[in-house]
């Protein structure tokens, strides 16, 4: 999960982290400090003090049924060509769907993932050749949890599967070899 300890991009001031959080803050945050977190975060986006993406980092990670509003506000940051934005869209993604208990096929019966599939794939793609820490490894754990041997689009994936697990490998990325040694394992 250390590719979502760095989910809010250019946030370093000890104060400033205090008063937004980390990821790991609101994971631990109780109902009241989410709610603080939140104004906070807010407030901070309207003072234009904050950008936008940690918001919808935040509501992503959430989880309270703005989640919907959070994916947007991340996709929006892409589309605005924001620093790292693929690289938060893509985490607070995966994030999401491992909190769901869905990070495997049972994703795809997810009531947003027709809607989020492309965007996530697209935002993971942009991180490979950006050359992102772990993104080979990422976007492979996301195809092949995604499409499974039985799936029609699993022959036209399995290539690129197999590629980016061989990167990942290569370049010694954290849980690369696992996860490939799993995929073959699997299929």
């Amino acid at each position: 999960m250390g590719i979502f300890k760095k989910l809010l991009t250019g946030i370093t001031s000890s104060n400033v982290m205090g008063k937004y959080g980390t990821l790991e803050d609101w994971q631990k945050a109780s109902p009241n400090e989410l709610k603080r977190y939140k104004e906070n975060i807010k407030l901070g986006v309207e003072q234009k003090t904050v950008p936008k993406i940690i918001l919808g980092s935040f509501l992503m990670v959430e989880g309270k049924g703005e989640e919907e509003e959070g994916e947007r506000i991340l996709r929006e940051a892409m589309d605005e060509g924001v620093e790292n934005a693929e690289r938060d869209y893509s985490a607070a993604l995966a994030y999401y769907y491992m909190q769901k208990g869905k990070f495997n096929t049972a994703l795809k019966k997810d009531k947003w993932f027709p809607k989020w599939i492309e965007k996530w794939i697209d935002a993971s793609e942009k991180c490979v050749e950006q050359g992102q820490n772990l993104a080979e490894t990422s976007l492979a754990d996301i195809y092949s949890s995604c499409y499974g041997i039985n799936d029609p689009e699993f022959d036209n994936k399995v290539g690129r599967i197999v590629e980016l697990f061989e990167v990942a490998v290569a370049k010694h990325q954290s849980l690369g070899a696992l996860n490939y040694a799993r995929f073959i394992k699997k299929h």
